[in-house]
């Protein structure tokens, strides 16, 4: 008796160790606290989105933006590095998880110009240069400092539809 009792004993520690793996940790990992929602000041009254960044500076160095008063340099190259971020406007949460509000396409148009090509969007945004063409930063290189070039950008829904339409503006800078 003693004997079968001391071979399950041995038998259990054997599985219990050979069942531990180095990689997992013995107590549960802790799991993060849940994000908080954060919302937007939109620049109309009942935008649903808004569109960061919606200002740039630009010179020959470079497009930059600012952020809490820091400039910060983007890259602009054909691969599309950069795209603009649609965050919800404040208390308009439950209004952007509506399939109306989805925006899929934006219709862009420069000022004083016809509006281009519908630009699909990838997650409901578009990339830079899908904006500001090449021929564009070589037109605002020429500008005077703080001369501005403007787009009207509508996003549309699944229909076609503008959802909202806002303006991104291109402001040359000399020095930065």
């Amino acid at each position: 008796m003693k004997r079968n009792l001391i071979s399950l004993f041995v038998s259990l520690i054997f599985l219990a160790v050979a069942s531990c793996k180095e990689s997992e940790p013995i107590d549960p990992t802790p799991q993060p606290e849940p994000e908080p929602s954060v919302s937007y000041v939109c620049p109309k009254k009942g935008d649903i989105y808004k569109i960061f960044p919606d200002t740039f500076l630009v010179n020959e160095t470079g497009l930059y933006i600012k952020i809490n008063d820091n400039l910060r340099r983007l890259p602009y190259d054909d691969a599309g590095t950069v795209s603009f971020a649609l965050f919800t406007c404040d208390g308009k949460f439950n209004d952007r998880n509506k399939a109306i509000n989805s925006p899929l396409s934006w219709e862009i148009k420069k000022q004083n110009t016809a509006t281009r090509d519908t630009v699909y969007a990838n997650a409901g945004t578009i990339v830079l240069n899908k904006l500001l063409l090449t021929k564009d930063v070589d037109q605002i290189l020429t500008f005077k400092d703080g001369e501005k070039m403007s787009y009207e950008v509508a996003l549309l829904n699944f229909n076609q539809d503008t959802i909202q339409a806002n303006t991104i503006t291109f402001i040359y800078k000399k020095d930065l």
